[in-house]
């Protein structure tokens, strides 16, 4: 009987396998492969170009399928541009070191003809440089230090530099690769870089002969080509098909602004991130190719093609919109008022409305009916009281509509998880359709609104190691931690649970205020739980204003190695405050935290508060710098 079973259940399996292949294939079919080029128009033979295409880096996460994308435009532009072979450097994976990619535009900036084209177009990992000004174009030997990535990469002002030696007509600069130091995956490439301040600022004395396409905007990040079955690059894959005639006019002209728009208007089927191409620099109209060949049908492939295999597909919907409250408001009565002439009774009034503006448990409508009841009946700060009514009115309506959003979402998310969490449980389907399907379910509700303990743990048993997969088992170990460790806040917003830390000069005890920085808390316990504090030094201390420590290297540079996203909170920084060191990017906190030993509220809302001292600010005020933390346990 059990034979008969088995022999029955066969062809199902192969049915459930085939249903899948054919989803692949049709959406491999809906992006084409580009590796035939187009026939012969010449137009190169006094071009010279440099192509890189870095996929597999030797110590950071890969770029899938860039050396396909460098591939085809090598092909394009030896076969289908007639650019001689010996003027094109093609440098994939370990050829594209740092001293390489120079060097390659230093000689083919020597080859170039007069009246010809010196391309050159980049495919992998960008970076912020140094001092955030700049971007960086990263080496293949670039390791997982951000002293690494300096040293090992060529920034985009020097390789534009470096360009402008040839006698060329114009030099076309393709970049796909962000600058905002983050991964195709949307994760950050290595910790501790500089933050990104500008790259609105190109090189003064920028050459007036260069065309110069970016992937992404500064803040965005260059991610692989949507609704595809293989990942690849996308912003070199659309721009090679806008050259061969997907973004041709009528005459078979492609321009520069031509490019960009196509790949823009195909990125739009990317729902798990926003990345906008751009023309950085260079004449809009310059035609840069010609071709006839008919673009691919991007309303057929939003339908059809998906990067899951066809099997399961997240809700689409618009991010939930942002709204800021009103900033801080400072007394209007301050040094106006004579003593002898105030109306007490008015100034009352004015006063409740001020206090109840600060508060942080009060609602905006309640605050904007305070200062519309203080302009009814005191007209002295009539204009005023109306102005910041005005203000918490809009922030209302606004978060009125960002709550709805958000419910929207979770309603969607939760209807898409009860259709993944049965296809996770059924052992017919392939295990490479449960990591996409996940991949996919994350992209779409990771950041808005998040996924829940028991989601993260079904997702996790499927995903290859790495960052998702801990970040996923992170999540579900916080759950945990939420049963053991007593959080429930009392009137003052302080936890249940305390924590006791034991020093080289006594004791103190500190409890967490679990509400207003719920993921900051959650990380400080797990390091507690690990041990990760036994032993550390304060390596910083300053008399009547901080004590500081969390460092594992002791000298203010080191961390655990995961960065925490800021919970800026409403607590202020009274005597005996814990919150989170930084660096000058908000959410560049990891393990060092200082205790504040007299109110500094200039720093407030700059830092995220967790936590508050309730016994032994006396001997945080005894500590000195060197002493250690030799216990750190929750009570």
């Amino acid at each position: 009987m059990l034979k008969r079973i088995v022999s029955r259940s066969r062809p199902v399996l192969v049915l459930c396998a085939l249903i899948l292949g054919v989803g692949r294939a049709r959406a491999n079919e809906l992006w084409p492969e580009l590796s035939r080029p187009p026939a012969a128009v010449g137009g190169g033979e006094h071009d010279a170009a440099v192509i890189v295409g870095v996929e597999k880096y030797a110590f950071v996460e890969p770029v899938l399928g860039a050396k396909q994308n460098a591939d085809a435009w090598q092909a394009y532009l030896t076969e289908t541009l007639k650019v001689q072979p010996e003027r094109v450097a093609l440098l994939r994976d370990e050829d594209a070191t740092n001293d390489e990619i120079r060097q390659a535009a230093v000689d083919k900036a020597a080859q170039v003809e007069p009246g010809g084209t010196l391309w050159f177009v980049f495919i992998g990992h960008g970076a912020p440089s140094r001092d955030g000004k700049d971007g960086l174009l990263v080496g293949v030997d670039a390791q997982r230090k951000a002293e690494s990535v300096y040293k090992r990469s060529l920034s985009r002002n020097e390789l534009l530099g470096i360009l402008a030696q040839g006698k060329q007509a114009r030099t076309v600069v393709l970049l796909d690769a962000c600058f905002s130091g983050k991964t195709p995956s949307g994760r950050d490439l290595v910790a501790n870089l500089q933050p990104l301040v500008t790259m609105g600022a190109l090189p003064q004395g920028l050459d007036d002969r260069t065309i110069l396409l970016t992937a992404a905007r500064s803040d965005q990040f260059a991610g692989p080509l949507p609704k595809a079955e293989k990942p690849r690059p996308a912003f070199s894959y659309l721009a090679l098909g806008a050259l061969r005639g997907w973004a041709a006019d009528a005459s078979g002209r492609v321009t520069a602004l031509g490019i960009v728009e196509y790949a823009q208007k195909a990125l739009g089927l990317a729902h798990d991130r926003a990345q906008t191409p751009e023309l950085a620099a260079g004449a809009p109209g310059a035609v840069l190719g010609r071709g006839r060949e008919r673009a691919p049908d991007l309303g057929r492939i939003d339908r059809e093609g998906a990067a899951s295999g066809g099997g399961f597909q997240v809700t689409s919907l618009p991010a939930v919109p942002q709204a800021e409250a009103p900033g801080a408001l400072e007394s209007a009565a301050a040094g106006a008022l004579d003593f002898r002439s105030v109306d007490v009774e008015v100034l009352d009034k004015y006063n409740a409305a001020f206090e109840l503006d600060k508060s942080a448990e009060a609602s905006a409508e309640d605050k904007a009916a305070a200062w519309r009841r203080l302009a009814k009946d005191a007209p002295k700060f009539a204009d005023m009281a109306g102005a910041r009514a005005v203000q918490w009115e809009s922030f209302a309506a606004q978060k009125k509509t960002a709550d709805e959003a958000r419910r929207r979402r979770i309603a969607a998310r939760d209807a898409d998880w009860q259709k993944l969490e049965h296809l996770l449980s059924l052992a017919v389907v392939p295990e490479t359709d449960k990591s996409a399907w996940s991949s996919e379910f994350l992209g779409a509700y990771w950041k808005s609104p998040g996924v829940e303990p028991a989601m993260a743990k079904a997702m996790a048993a499927h995903l290859a190691a790495g960052q998702t997969r801990d970040a996923l088992e992170a999540l579900a170990r916080k759950a945990a931690t939420d049963a053991a460790v007593n959080l429930s806040t009392d009137a003052n917003g302080l936890s249940k649970a305390s924590v006791v830390v034991v020093t080289t000069r006594g004791a103190f005890r500190f409890k967490f205020y679990s509400n207003d920085a719920p993921n900051t808390v959650h990380r400080f316990i797990e390091l507690i739980q690990k041990g990760f504090y036994n032993g550390l030094s304060f390596h910083r201390v300053i008399e009547n204003f901080v004590v500081q420590g969390g460092d594992p290297l002791g000298t203010g540079a080191g961390g655990s190695g995961q960065r925490l996203k800021a919970e800026f909170n409403s607590r202020p920084h009274v005597a005996g405050t814990l919150a989170m060191a930084r660096a000058a990017d908000p959410d560049s906190a990891d393990s060092q935290f200082y205790v504040t030993l007299s109110p500094q509220p200039q720093l407030d809302g700059q830092y995220t508060v967790f936590g508050q001292v309730i016994e032994g600010l006396d001997v945080l005020r005894l500590i000195r710098e060197g002493d250690k933390m030799t216990r750190v346990a929750i009570e």
